[in-house]
């Protein structure tokens, strides 16, 4: 292995940039953080993760086997009965390999709890990089200039990092988000406490699943997709009256959707990590779960190659295709599920699991296994 003397700046403290932190540094390398905030607040929204990453990420020493999860294996997809308005099952959706939903919040500090003390931490908003020579050149808004052997960017969906080395912008979706978390949640009638929930109406769809709160009780965490224009989608036109009575719009966006596809190349002395790599749109629930692949894929390189370089090359061809994928998958599921919704009222599980797998064409969603489609429970009428 070549001597660990190559210093090296992360941008970024949040899931990516600890995690590819405390990588570099188990093999030796002298790594310095930067991020531009000093604090990280709860604001209780939550994460999933398929538990065979989170299993993994424990064996790798990122994290520890004792941070407050839900385990979720079944994912109920409803609407509204147009009689009744009230909740209308579609399909009970099996969900294996088990899917673990926690805080955000638990999964950052869980890493920082990790990171050595090696790892120099410290507050500063990188402005610019530039290459200087065979070292990398960083500016910061609030501090002098430094110079490192390599900077990891991992400052996320505007990322300077990424923007110093590829003319690329997020895009935006043709429609918008809501979000938010109910910390008093009782389910409706018929569900379970631990169901993940997909609410399915015309133009729009809502994703909810319970994440564990600050003393151990269930947080529905909860986000609305709607290709409507308005300001607020009207909550009791869309969702059944169970549930509409549950969802407050305010202070909840509406927030923008954005992806970005990466060229493929291996950018000299810079390593993308996270959302400052690939941005998939947040159907795809991947954005922790790409953060800790990117981290353990990095470890399997430097211990395979045993040098920065080369692992930064592989890990350009290996990552940045399988970003790339959840990007096009995210996408398709956008199109689906938000900007042209089939006609839900004539669907049943049979033809919901169809549609489902037509979505998914293939590409490997921990959402969506195909070995799994009929496997759910029929519809109850």
């Amino acid at each position: 292995m070549a001597p660990p003397n190559e210093e090296i700046a992360v941008i970024g403290s949040s899931i990516a940039g600890l995690a590819v932190a405390r990588v570099l540094a188990d093999f030796g390398h002298p790594v310095t953080v930067f991020d531009r905030r000093r604090d990280f607040r709860d604001d209780g929204f939550g994460i999933c993760l398929p538990q065979t990453v989170y299993i993994n990420a424990i064996g790798e020493g990122l994290i520890t086997g004792q941070l407050p999860v839900f385990t979720l294996t079944r994912r109920r997809w409803l609407r509204k009965d147009a009689r009744t308005r009230r909740s209308v099952e579609l399909w009970d959706q099996e969900v294996a390999p088990s899917v673990v939903a926690l805080r955000w919040s638990s999964l950052r500090d869980a890493l920082a709890s990790r990171v050595p003390r090696s790892v120099t931490q410290n507050h500063a908003t990188a402005r610019s990089v530039d290459i200087v020579g065979s070292r990398v050149r960083i500016e910061f808004a609030d501090c002098a200039a430094q110079l490192f052997d390599h900077v990891v960017g991992a400052d996320g969906v505007h990322s300077v990092v990424r923007s110093a080395q590829i003319p690329v912008t997020p895009r935006l979706a043709s429609y918008r988000c809501w979000r938010g978390t109910i910390t008093s949640y009782t389910p409706p009638a018929g569900i379970r406490v631990h169901d993940g929930i997909t609410i399915v109406f015309d133009g729009g769809h809502l994703v909810a699943y319970p994440v564990p709160g600050p003393a151990g009780a269930a947080v529905l965490n909860w986000v609305l997709y709607s290709s409507r224009h308005e300001e607020a989608v009207d909550v009791e036109d869309a969702l059944p009256s169970d549930w509409a009575e549950l969802i407050d719009l305010a202070r909840a966006g509406p927030f923008p959707v954005r992806d970005l596809e990466l060229p493929q190349n291996a950018m000299e002395r810079h390593l993308l990590v996270g959302d400052a790599a690939s941005i998939t749109r947040p159907h795809t629930a991947s954005g922790a779960s790409k953060a800790l692949t990117d981290a353990m894929t990095l470890r399997r390189l430097l211990h395979g190659y045993g040098d920065i370089d080369s692992s930064r090359r592989a890990f350009a061809d290996l990552r940045i295709p399988a970003g790339n994928e959840l990007v096009h998958l995210g996408r398709r599921l956008g199109r689906s599920q938000v900007e042209s919704t089939p006609a839900w009222n004539t669907m049943n599980a049979e033809t919901l699991q169809a549609w489902a797998m037509a979505t998914v064409a293939g590409a490997d969603s921990y959402l969506y296994k195909e070995k799994l489609i009929g496997s759910g429970r029929k519809l109850r009428s």
